[in-house]
């Protein structure tokens, strides 16, 4: 009688595969290789989306320039006869210089390009009389435009409209805008009634 073939070896035969052999000690280091190198790849683009986008672009120019400054509201300004202009102005310019972070030594630079016509020529003329104009600060720089184009009847009209301020029907909100926008007219005044403990709403 024929040896008997067993079930195992009769798989084989029928070309049924035998229990799967896990790789090699050669594939298993390729495949660790491998799924280091992605795991790598992986941990860095994670750390790449959730890094912060730097605040300020690299190139000065480009993060404090004309350009960004016009792409933000700012216009030209080439004098008024109506005082609220060169206000509006002057605080728009601070509104775009805040969310620039602009430095101080750029301000006025920037300003002074933004003056055309009449505008101008009396920046010229500035510059003509005063030998530190290149090198005045932003504060000092508006004090001499406040000079020229808000005269002084419009600073004692805002001055009294200070005086007369009161909260009325006006939100907190809108009283303390209010009050902010009309004390830089009354500085001495509100330096006075702080030294009396005096408080905003009298």
């Amino acid at each position: 009688m024929p040896p008997r073939t067993g079930r195992r070896h009769r798989q084989n035969q029928d070309g049924m595969q035998g229990p799967t052999q896990g790789p090699s000690v050669g594939e298993s280091s390729t495949l660790g290789v491998r799924g280091g190198v992605g795991n790598e790849q992986f941990a860095r683009t994670t750390q790449e989306i959730g890094r912060p986008d730097r605040a300020e672009p690299s190139d000065p120019e480009k993060a404090y320039g004309i350009e960004r400054l016009k792409k933000l509201g700012a216009t030209a300004f080439e004098g008024s006869t109506d005082p609220a202009d060169a206000e509006n102005w002057l605080n728009m310019l601070e509104k775009c210089f805040d969310v620039m972070n602009c430095p101080e030594e750029r301000k006025v630079r920037l300003a002074t390009f933004l003056l055309q016509k009449e505008a101008e020529g009396w920046w010229k003329s500035i510059l003509a009389r005063r030998s530190d104009a290149h090198a005045l600060d932003w504060q000092t720089f508006r004090g001499i435009f406040e000079d020229k184009y808000y005269p002084s009847t419009y600073c004692e009209a805002k001055r009294d409209e200070f005086l007369g301020l009161k909260q009325g029907s006006l939100s907190v909100a809108e009283y303390e805008r209010k009050y902010t926008e009309l004390s830089r007219y009354a500085d001495v005044i509100i330096a006075e009634r702080s030294l009396l403990g005096l408080g905003q709403d009298w």
